[in-house]
């Protein structure tokens, strides 16, 4: 049977290079932060990252197409970046150097931070905290003297 796999849209901000910026992304990783970006934080590459939301979503095609839709409504109400080709990418500043695995970002806005926030919080769903598994006691966790007149 294949089982289709939980993804989530999330938020970040962080920074680089000196420059405070923010990411909307999806990944299939419950643990964005220490999951995700572990080798960026761990390296240095992203600085005080902060994950500022985040919704799920049964199957990664559907967290696409949000991921799509807000990035291209932030480029609608926002403007983006104009490339040699004529085609408006999400991201509005150049790096010479993109960061590896990380392509769609922008430098920090308030307002375009609020409206992500927005949209992100409105769709999807909260996915549920796992429960911890259950201990068995076994006969050496158990204080007998606990239940018993010993």
């Amino acid at each position: 049977m294949n089982e289709i796999k939980e993804c989530q849209l999330y938020l970040i901000t962080f920074y680089h290079l000196g420059i405070f910026w923010y990411k909307p992304g999806i990944t299939t990783n419950s643990q964005v932060l220490e999951g995700r970006f572990k080798n960026e934080i761990k390296n240095k590459i992203l600085v005080s990252p902060k994950l500022i939301t985040s919704t799920w979503f049964k199957g990664k095609s559907i967290a696409e197409e949000y991921e799509t839709q807000l990035q291209q409504e932030v480029i609608n109400i926002f403007s983006g970046y104009t490339a040699k080709d004529g085609r408006v990418r999400f991201h509005n500043k150049y790096l010479p150097k993109q960061i590896p695995g990380i392509t769609e970002i922008r430098t920090y806005d308030k307002e375009e931070l609020e409206f992500c926030i927005n949209f992100i919080n409105s769709i999807g769903y909260k996915q549920p905290k796992k429960q911890p598994k259950q201990q068995i006691p076994n006969k050496y966790s158990i204080n007998p003297s606990k239940y018993f007149n010993l």
